[in-house]
C-alpha cells in the first residue's frame, strides 16, 4: 500500500490536457469537480519517529515514545532517564505530541 498523496485538481487537469489534448473542457471540469468533492484524508503530514540515537527531546517535554513494541506518553528526564515508561522497555524512538484540537473547530464524529 502506498502513502496517500494530495492531488492538485487544476494541476491534474493541466497535465491531462498536455497528455491527452483531445479531451473536451467539460470532461476536464468534471474530473476537477469530482476530485474537489472528495473529503480530505490524513490532512496532517505523517510525523516520522526520531531515534534516541539521533536526537533527544527537551527535558521534561511530554512526547509520544516507543520501545519498539508499545507506544506511550513519556518525558525525557535527562541523563538517559525517562518518566512514563514504567512497565515498558527502553525508549528507542519518540515524536512530538500532536497539537490539541482547535477550541471552536469542527470535531470528529
Amino acid at each position: 500500500m502506498t502513502d496517500k498523496k494530495y492531488i492538485d485538481a487544476n494541476a491534474l487537469k493541466n497535465q491531462i490536457m498536455n497528455m491527452y489534448g483531445y479531451l473536451d473542457e467539460e470532461t476536464l471540469d468534471t474530473v476537477v469537480n469530482v476530485l474537489d468533492s472528495q473529503p480530505a484524508a490524513d490532512v496532517a503530514p505523517k510525523q516520522p519517529w526520531i531515534s534516541v540515537k539521533d536526537r533527544l527531546p527537551g527535558p521534561f517535554l511530554c512526547v509520544l515514545a516507543t520501545d519498539g513494541e508499545f507506544v506511550f506518553v513519556a518525558a525525557y528526564q535527562g541523563q538517559q532517564r525517562w518518566s512514563g515508561n514504567d512497565g515498558f522497555g527502553d525508549v528507542t524512538h519518540w515524536m512530538p505530541l500532536p497539537d490539541p484540537p482547535d477550541e471552536g473547530g469542527a470535531q470528529d464524529g
